[in-house]
């Protein structure tokens, strides 16, 4: 058994839970892996989500979800939260079991329900981190924004023509189901890729190393941004959306930084206990 499944064994499920600040006890971070932004993307290309960006960190990602939290100053407390995710699980070591948590994610929801304040919404954005061992790096974004009144729906088009003027190319539709519709950008060594419903951006709500090796293992899906809509009052409005982007390929190559760093972390701890032998 290699050791990140050995790893996977005795560690509790990793998930992403409301836990608000309140941290467990921690391991001793040292960073082993800094991959840069911008990475498998063309040059110039920032792929970003309301200015946070793929790759950036949680020091300087979590300022700007709380300034997009407190710009929401029409909007009454009770209709609006912000939570920081937690993610933990225990490993297995000679001196007992080790609680690993570390912010892993933070949400903000925005709820708007003043009829003459616009825009007149629902909106929420999800980012999610890897472990401090990877520099805690951004490795998916997810928002979704539902128009309450009719009136107040986008366009589809000036969306589509938004999104072209953002990333240098028309988007691809991956699918058509009447009253919704997927569109998708991907990417993989620098160069914009066309169609390929099968690449899919990776929102992982907990994960373990054992499947990390399905990662985009064709090496075509390395960044995604998939856009749906739900078709509002035409065609050409709509009343709900959602993008998901991600950097599969750092999602991959960090988690699995991440879990090498914990066995490692074990197996030192594993010697340690053992001591020095005594001299006879």
């Amino acid at each position: 058994m290699s050791k990140p499944t050995r790893i996977a064994a005795v560690a509790a499920a990793v998930i992403l839970s409301g836990l608000g600040t309140a941290l467990g006890q921690q391991i001793e971070w040292t960073q082993t892996i800094n991959l840069p932004k911008g990475l498998n993307l063309p040059q110039g290309l920032k792929a970003d989500i309301l200015g946070i960006e793929l790759g950036e960190t949680y020091a300087t990602a979590k300022p700007k979800l709380e300034a997009l939290f407190k710009a929401a100053t029409n909007t009454a407390e009770n209709n609006k939260n912000f939570r920081n995710l937690v993610q933990r699980f225990q490993l297995s070591t000679p001196g007992g079991p080790l609680e690993i948590s570390y912010p892993g994610g933070i949400r903000v929801e925005i709820r708007r329900y003043q009829p003459t304040v616009p825009p007149k919404e629902d909106d929420w954005i999800q980012v999610n981190f890897s472990a401090p061992s990877s520099g805690q790096q951004v490795i998916a974004i997810k928002r979704r924004i539902a128009y309450k009144k009719q009136e107040d729906q986008i366009r589809v088009s000036e969306l589509l023509a938004s999104l072209k003027a953002k990333y240098g190319s028309e988007p691809q539709l991956v699918g058509d189901y009447g009253r919704s519709r997927n569109y998708l950008f991907r990417y993989a060594d620098g160069k914009l890729l066309n169609g390929g419903s099968a690449c899919k951006p990776l929102f992982l709500e907990g994960t373990n190393p054992a499947g990390l090796k399905n990662i985009n293992t064709d090496g075509t899906c390395d960044v995604a941004l998939l856009v749906e809509v739900n078709i509002g009052i035409s065609k050409d409005h709509a009343e709900i959306v959602r993008f998901t982007l991600a950097d599969n390929e750092r999602t991959k190559q960090n988690l699995l930084a991440d879990f090498a760093y914990f066995d490692s972390y074990v197996e030192k701890r594993r010697q340690h206990q053992r001591g020095t032998a005594p001299k006879l």
